[in-house]
């Protein structure tokens, strides 16, 4: 039977790095709460991942005796624990983006893992103008760019444009307002939010 401080030990060499890689793709694509039993079961499965990946370290470190060296092994645990699940996900954010992928996920109808249309769009960081009609009829311009914040899910939606524009009766952007220094707009507010191309000319 292991002992408590040989269960801690598995706890931490099979959880921590499968937690590590979760909590990283949460950042980069934010999910609803999840029950404790899918959390673990997540977390398992990424620490299943990251082990494969290694295994060639781990083959190759008893081989050749590595593992007697401490710092060696201080590295080890470090690049296991850490460096490897963060690493590992921030590539798989980036490859979910590549056209191969996206195209193996809709050969065989897998979902976008960005929970939101507004999530997809924002996280583009695509400069753009802003037109927002809110449902009390008012029209709002603005322009979104690199000092621009729009929220990610769960949280509401809201966005921040770093430049309201003034508007014309026809509700048609007319030229950046001299002092304005933006604007929240609130989607529980708005009935239809356009985006147009955006040229620095």
């Amino acid at each position: 039977m292991p002992t408590s401080i040989q269960a801690v030990f598995v706890v931490i060499a099979f959880m921590i790095p499968g937690f590590v890689a979760s909590q990283v793709l949460s950042y980069a694509y934010p999910a609803s709460e999840s029950g404790e039993a899918r959390l673990i079961l997540s977390a398992i499965m990424h620490s299943c991942i990251n082990y494969a990946l290694l295994s060639w370290l781990f083959i190759l470190s008893w081989k050749e005796l590595w593992y007697q060296n401490t710092i060696f092994l201080i590295f080890l645990a470090m690049l296991t624990l850490f460096i490897s699940p963060v690493l590992t996900s921030l590539v798989w954010v980036r490859l979910i983006e590549t056209r191969w992928v996206r195209t193996f996920r809709e050969t065989f109808g897998l979902p976008h893992p960005a929970p939101k249309a507004w999530d997809y769009f924002f996280r583009k960081r695509i400069p753009c103008w802003i037109i927002a009609t809110l449902k009390s009829g008012r029209v709002i311009g603005g322009m979104y760019a690199g000092s621009s914040f729009a929220s990610s899910y769960p949280s509401a939606e809201d966005l921040y444009v770093e430049q309201l524009c003034n508007m014309t009766p026809e509700g048609t952007i007319a030229g950046l307002s001299d002092l304005s220094v933006g604007g929240i707009i609130r989607m529980e507010n708005v009935e239809l939010l356009e985006m147009f191309e955006y040229k620095p000319e």
